[in-house]
């Protein structure tokens, strides 16, 4: 395991949490994995400080599910008409938590913050990347490339 990842699971035990009434209309998914939850926090803090959380609680994400997807696929966002629904993430393709943060942001920037794809060489929204490569070249920079997805 890298330094990076060690780093990035000692966040996990040391995070802020929300506690203020900014968050109070957010509603939080059903998430039945710890550091899913986590990462999902975090981006709601984020929000905050980028100050989107009216973009987030215009929608509602019912639930992060884990399961297989098909071929190289690791997350898919899915929105429904009445502006909720959910996001799938397949667990069994990460190979740490520095790729599923990656994932999982990148998902979450769909469907709370409308994103599209874009074509870059290292960013949160790139269309389509080396899933084994690309989450290390993004955590080099990763407030940087927080800036670039919030704004």
């Amino acid at each position: 395991m890298c330094l990076s990842t060690i780093l990035l699971a000692g966040s996990l035990l040391f995070s802020p949490s929300i506690e203020s009434d900014s968050y109070t209309n957010v509603h939080y998914p059903e998430v039945n994995d710890f550091a899913i939850k986590h990462f999902y926090n975090e981006f709601i803090l984020y929000s905050n400080k980028y100050n989107k959380l009216d973009s987030i609680k215009k929608y509602r994400l019912l639930e992060i599910k884990i399961q297989p997807l098909s071929g190289n696929t690791v997350g898919k966002s899915y929105k429904l008409s009445n502006n909720s629904g959910y996001i799938i993430i397949d667990l069994d393709k990460m190979d740490d938590l520095i790729q599923l943060r990656a994932v999982l942001f990148h998902e979450l920037g769909h469907f709370y913050l409308d994103k599209d794809h874009i074509d870059c060489d290292i960013c949160i929204m790139k269309s389509a990347y080396n899933f084994k490569k690309t989450p290390y070249e993004l955590q080099d920079n990763w407030l940087e490339h927080l800036e670039e997805l919030f704004s």
